[in-house]
C-alpha cells in the first residue's frame, strides 16, 4: 500500500488483512489512491478496479453497505462512481417498471370485478358493461367464457 503505482495500492485488497477490519482496509487503500492519482477520473477508475478486484474477496458489498462511511471516511460518495451510479438508476428504473405492472394488474383485476358484478345483474348490454368497467370485447368476452365455465 505505500507504492506510488494505483495498480499496486489496489492489489493490497488481495493480501492477508489479518483481525483488521476489511472496510478500514478498503478505506486505506482509497485515501491512499487519492493521495497518488492525478485527477478525479483517474481516481474513479481505480476505484472502480478495487471494487472489481474485491469481489474475489467477497468485500464488493462493503461499496454498497457501507457508502455512507465511504463518503465520511474517504470524501468519495458512491452516487460519485459510475458503476454504482449506473447500478442505482438501474435498480430505480426496474423498481418503477415493477410499480407499473403491479399499477397494470390492479386496475385490471379491478375491471374484471366491476364487470363480473354488472354482469351477474344481467340488465346492461356488452356496450354499457364495457363503458362502465373499461374492459374492451375481447376482454369481456374473455370473462363471460370464464364465467360460463365455473
Amino acid at each position: 500500500m505505500a507504492s506510488d503505482i494505483p495498480e499496486i495500492i489496489i492489489l493490497a485488497i488481495l493480501g492477508s488483512c489479518g483481525t483488521a477490519d476489511p472496510f478500514e482496509v478498503v478505506t486505506k487503500i482509497v485515501k491512499r489512491l487519492k493521495t497518488v492519482c492525478k485527477t478525479e477520473t483517474e481516481l474513479q477508475k481505480y476505484i472502480v478496479q478495487l471494487q472489481t478486484i474485491s469481489k474475489l474477496r467477497n468485500l464488493d458489498k462493503l461499496f454498497i453497505e457501507r457508502k455512507e462511511d465511504m463518503a465520511i471516511d474517504t470524501g468519495i460518495s458512491m452516487m460519485d462512481v459510475a458503476w454504482y451510479r449506473e447500478a442505482f438508476t438501474s435498480g430505480e428504473k426496474r423498481g418503477v417498471e415493477k410499480t407499473l405492472k403491479e399499477a397494470e394488474k390492479a386496475r385490471l383485476e379491478a375491471q374484471v370485478n366491476t364487470a363480473k358484478k354488472l354482469l351477474q345483474l344481467g340488465k346492461l348490454s356488452d356496450e354499457e358493461i364495457m363503458l362502465a368497467s373499461g374492459l374492451s370485447q375481447p376482454e369481456l368476452n374473455e370473462l363471460k367464457q370464464q364465467l360460463s365455465t365455473h
